[in-house]
């Protein structure tokens, strides 16, 4: 018979043989014998004293004592380790007692997340699962001793408070899940102050992010870097412009069938302004509000720095005779310098009197409206319908207008939203599943991201606060 099969037949069989007590004499230390004969105890005093046993008598009895005999509150890492191995699990005492020392009260607590996130890393699911279920049976015998140390229904104080509940109603699968939440996920009275709602659906606790300002700095440091590099491009780009006479427009369906509206440019950048103070009020209001700056540094620089890339390698017709665009060469490189510092200061829009030629694939603009627009959707919460629908209104209408402007190829603007939302989409996705953390492909493939997010645990919850403190002449008025 397997070593785990004899182990489980003696578990379930019947109560563990039962070690013998210690001798009367291990129970007494010799200074308490010492110390009653120097003092002249009386005959009742002395048997008094023999009645009782010392510190040091209970510390052997305990280590004596199998863990069956025992409150789990003094198990120590060899009780641990017996318990371990009369369920049949060997291999894994040297790493939970002898590494890492778990006792009793730290092995009640133990999750199915500690064992398959460093440091323990157990890679065998069967063996995860098995534990697992060891350990919530051990829990349920002991639901007392964690509603004691505030693992209970009212408390958001850890992870296993779905435990305690699915323990008390019974309600857990074979498999480690729960029928109804999630595993390592805290579930407590969801009336309660400490939690918000978690875009606009459900409620989750509240819980301290560290905004790490120096990384927000670094990222806001990153995007005007990419912005200035670029305007330069832009400028090289110009230079290169195919001539109008010898490449004239190439044939697109949108921009063929639909007239030109000479004003539409203008309405584009409109809606990119309203939509820029939409975002920057909800980022002024969210608690969390470094994140989402260096969330958006950090995705806008990436963008920009792909299309950057794209129009230097493949110069596009002008898609209108309208733009009059002809190649300009620049004599010195102080030249080009002053132009790029002047299309990054007036953020390449024709508003603030930047013309640009030949930047086509792909559309900026559509860039900038489509973050904005994902930015503003994802961090306000779902009910807030009106703030959505305004939001996406804007980006569509402004994505129209840059076509019926005539200012950019119908291909320029679809890539640009595809690429935008794709990315923003594959950026949450790994930054609120904390997959990367499980793949060392994403790691090297996203090293900017996993600087930016590793402190950052799952997703970022809709918690909303005035950025500074009232004046004093208002506490004094409205308290």
């Amino acid at each position: 018979m397997p070593a785990r099969s004899r182990h489980r037949s003696r578990l379930h069989s019947g109560s563990p043989p039962r070690v013998p007590p210690p001798p009367l004499e291990v129970l007494y230390s010799g200074e308490a014998r010492r110390a009653r004969d120097s003092d002249g105890a009386s005959d009742a005093d002395s048997e008094a004293g023999r009645g009782s046993p010392t510190p040091i008598a209970e510390t052997v009895e305990e280590e004596m004592a199998g863990p069956n005999q025992l409150c789990i509150r003094r198990w120590t890492t060899k009780h641990v380790a017996v318990w371990l191995k009369d369920e049949g699990f060997f291999e894994y005492v040297d790493i939970l007692c002898n590494k890492h020392r778990l006792d009793g009260i730290t092995l009640l607590t133990l999750t199915e997340y500690d064992l398959r996130s460093p440091p323990l890393e157990i890679k065998v699911l069967g063996d995860i699962k098995r534990l697992m279920l060891s350990v919530r049976k051990l829990q349920k015998i002991h639901i007392d001793v964690l509603e004691e140390m505030g693992y209970n229904s009212d408390s958001p104080m850890s992870s296993m408070t779905p435990f305690i509940s699915a323990l008390q109603s019974a309600d857990w699968l074979c498999n480690g899940e729960l029928s109804s939440h999630d595993c390592d996920g805290p579930i407590t009275d969801l009336n309660s102050d400490e939690y918000q709602y978690m875009n606009g659906k459900n409620k989750h606790p509240v819980r301290r992010l560290d905004p790490e300002y120096w990384k927000t700095i670094l990222s806001c440091i990153y995007v005007f870097i990419v912005f200035g590099f670029t305007s330069f491009i832009m400028v090289i780009v110009h230079e290169r412009v195919p001539d109008m006479q010898t490449y004239p427009p190439l044939p697109d369906i949108f921009l063929d069938s639909v007239p030109r509206i000479p004003w539409a440019f203008a309405m584009t950048e409109v809606c990119g302004m309203i939509l820029c103070y939409i975002w920057l009020l909800v980022l002024l209001l969210h608690k969390h509000r470094s994140i989402l700056l260096r969330r958006l540094c950090s995705l806008m620089g990436t963008v920009f720095l792909l299309r950057c890339f794209t129009m230097f390698v493949t110069s596009l017709s002008v898609p209108g005779q309208h733009l009059q665009c002809t190649g300009k060469i620049y004599g010195s490189v102080w030249e080009k310098l002053h132009r790029a510092f002047a299309i990054w200061s007036g953020f390449g829009m024709t508003l603030t009197g930047v013309h640009t030629c030949g930047d086509y694939m792909f559309s900026g603009h559509t860039v900038v409206l489509t973050m904005l627009n994902f930015f503003v959707t994802e961090y306000t919460p779902r009910s807030w319908n009106f703030l959505h629908t305004l939001s996406w209104v804007l980006n569509l209408f402004g994505i129209f207008f840059i076509l019926a402007a005539h200012e950019h190829y119908s291909i320029d603007v679809f890539i640009a939203f595809y690429i935008t939302t794709r990315l923003f989409l594959y950026y949450h996705t790994l930054a609120n599943t904390r997959a990367y953390q499980q793949s060392r492909r994403a790691r090297i493939w996203f090293p900017m991201f996993s600087f930016f997010e590793c402190n950052v645990n799952g997703t970022v919850p809709n918690e909303y606060c005035w950025p500074f403190s009232k004046p004093a002449i208002m506490k004094r008025l409205i308290g």
